[in-house]
């Protein structure tokens, strides 16, 4: 980035009254200086405009005024700062001699002799001059801002992002908005693999965290996620005395209930309410139809607040979480049912809840990484919400030190998947004691392959992970069985599963995958599934989007404690739920094994030795 003729902004800086009082307080003690004017001889001219007239009336005022010659001096420099004009601010400082300046005015000679330095490009003489102790806020601020300068002209984008991430904590919100663009600025000079590797770095809760993931997500890549901490688990009991429990008292429900989306709309808004009438301490709940655009979206979001409401759950589609985050004023608390747009930095300290199938892909990595699974063959189709899910696994196996040693793409509804399995025919090494003859034979592809999963052995990977829908899962575990890919755990993503149906689903058995307990009528989560089925069919045919709706409800009242409480968990129809320092919940569904066609709540097994 060139660097800026223009002088720093004065946010945080001291105005130039101001500042003549300081530095008239801070003449050198052997002297009996004259106090400062009461009106700065000067202001006029500066309030005028007239900055060059104004550094020259300091000048003369420096030879006039010889008790405070070093006090005006500093003033005509930085006058000319102002202005622009680095040559005259040079010749200014040349002038003064260092041996009387007092502390104060050292700080201040030593600053305007930086943004010279940072003006000629001496970017090391300007780094130097910038080491200094303890600042109160206003040098402070102007010191970080001439460093980040200076670290960027010696093409060190990420210092300079880190320390315009330190002044960005100094300014108001007026000026932050500038200083975090040129921060995004610095990131997006780094090439990929120093983005990927300075977030694996980073901890969960590093403030710079989210701004790599957007420069991530604006090369279209995914951004592996952070290890959250494991602590204890709240009790969501209606209790107001529960810590951190914060029941609802007027809350909007933005979501859409006619559009494109009103069916998905319509089952997390039952969902939502189921929750809410099953406590005792239920307040004040209205639902807002955020239809199907960014328009309608800030209309219902409007006439919500216009109604007096300052609580928000919502909206879903992720245009209209955009819109809503950046229209958005800081007294309005809002739980989005979506993320922001992939590389948007609308929204970034905000809650967001999402069934996004990169958590799904995300958290199945995590597990199977926990249990010393490393290698994976991974199956995915070319839809969407299949090769997102697939990314997110590979990204998190590959932060987490595992590899992807195969990758195949299957179009849906085909029946033969041979040619896209070959691939991980090839990385599967199957035991040769248990191997037909026949089974060396490529040309025979129908030949089971048979392997004795008790028999310690190496077969070049540990797992395989499959995203794929159940119609076609129910034609690809088969035909990854017939290649002995069964000795290995085969895990899916929670498509795998709709509705219980133990005929067709009989050749899935051994399959685990990740899912809501509620929509298997497990956990504690009331109302139960099965009560609600009777008068709310969504319940029955979407459990996994009313899950979500009954969640939502629960993680209002919980997010600020969920987020300032690393570690905490909150049972929900999802699972455990956590909020990451960024805002995020994360969903820690429960894991289940097809057995007998049928879906069993079964934890996965370590890997084998």
């Amino acid at each position: 980035m060139p660097i800026r003729s223009r002088p720093l902004a004065r946010a945080g800086a001291l105005p130039t009254l101001a500042l003549t009082l300081i530095l008239a307080a801070c003449a050198p003690a052997h002297r009996t200086p004259e106090g400062p004017p009461p009106v700065d001889p000067v202001a006029e001219r500066i309030a005028a405009g007239d900055l060059r007239a104004a550094a020259g009336e300091y000048e003369r005022l420096a030879k006039s005024e010889r008790k405070l010659r070093e006090h005006y001096q500093l003033l005509a420099a930085r006058t000319w700062r102002d202005e622009g004009d680095f040559a005259e601010l040079g010749r200014v400082l040349a002038t003064i001699k260092l041996k009387k300046l007092v502390p104060a005015q050292r700080l201040e000679f030593d600053l305007l002799s930086a943004e010279l330095a940072v003006s000629e490009q001496a970017f090391e003489r300007a780094l130097a001059l910038l080491v200094m102790p303890a600042l109160p806020s206003a040098e402070q601020s102007r010191q970080l801002e001439l460093r980040a300068r200076a670290e960027s002209g010696l093409n060190r984008p990420l210092d300079a992002a880190r320390t315009r991430l330190q002044l960005g904590v100094l300014l108001n919100p007026a000026e932050r908005s500038g200083n975090i663009d040129e921060m995004v600025s610095e990131l997006g000079k780094l090439p990929a693999e120093s983005l990927v590797a300075e977030l694996k770095a980073l901890p969960a809760d590093a403030t710079m965290r989210p701004y790599i993931e957007v420069m991530l997500q604006r090369q279209k890549l995914m951004p592996p996620r952070a290890k959250l901490p494991v602590a204890g688990v709240i009790n969501p009991a209606p209790n107001s005395s529960e810590p951190g429990y914060r029941p609802v008292q007027k809350l909007a429900l933005l979501v859409p209930t006619r559009g494109e989306f009103a069916a998905a709309g319509e089952v997390i808004r039952d969902g939502f309410l189921s929750a809410h009438f099953a406590r005792k301490d239920a307040g004040k709940v209205q639902v807002f139809d955020t239809g199907a655009s960014r328009k309608t979206a800030l209309a219902a979001f409007q006439q919500a607040i216009d109604a007096g409401f300052t609580q928000f759950v919502g909206p879903l589609e992720r245009e209209q979480v955009d819109a809503v985050l950046l229209a958005a004023k800081p007294q309005h608390q809002i739980l989005a049912l979506n993320q922001p747009a992939a590389g948007s930095l609308t929204g970034i300290d905000s809650f967001r809840f999402g069934l996004a199938p990169e958590n799904d892909g995300a958290a199945a990595a995590d597990a199977l990484m926990d249990l010393a699974h490393k290698r994976f063959i991974v199956v995915g189709t070319e839809e969407d919400w299949s090769m997102r899910a697939t990314d997110a696994f590979r990204v998190q196996v590959e932060a987490m030190g595992g590899s992807v040693v195969a990758l195949a793409r299957i179009k849906s509804g085909t029946i033969d998947f041979a040619n896209e399995l070959a691939k991980a025919a090839e990385v599967f090494k199957p035991s040769p004691t248990a191997l037909p003859a026949a089974a060396a034979d490529s040309a025979i592809a129908s030949a089971p392959v048979l392997v004795d999963p008790a028999v310690p052995h190496d077969y070049g990977v540990d797992a395989v992970f499959i995203a794929v829908r159940v119609s076609d899962a129910r034609l690809l575990v088969p035909q990854l069985r017939v290649r002995g890919l069964d000795a290995l755990p085969i895990v899916a993503a929670p498509q795998v599963f709709t509705t219980a149906n133990p005929a067709l689903d009989g050749d899935l058995n051994g399959v685990s995958f990740l899912d809501a307990p509620w929509a298997h009528n497990q956990g504690d989560m009331q109302p139960p599934r099965m009560d609600l089925a009777e008068f709310l069919p969504g319940a029955l045919q979407s459990p996994r989007l009313f899950a979500f709706g009954m969640d939502a409800y629960l993680l209002f009242s919980y997010r600020e404690y969920l987020r300032d409480h690393q570690g905490s968990q909150l049972p929900g129809a999802n699972g455990r739920l956590q909020i990451d320092p960024q805002g995020r919940v994360r969903r820690s569904p429960v894991w289940f094994r097809f057995i007998e066609g049928a879906p069993v709540s079964q934890e996965l097994l370590p890997a084998r030795p």
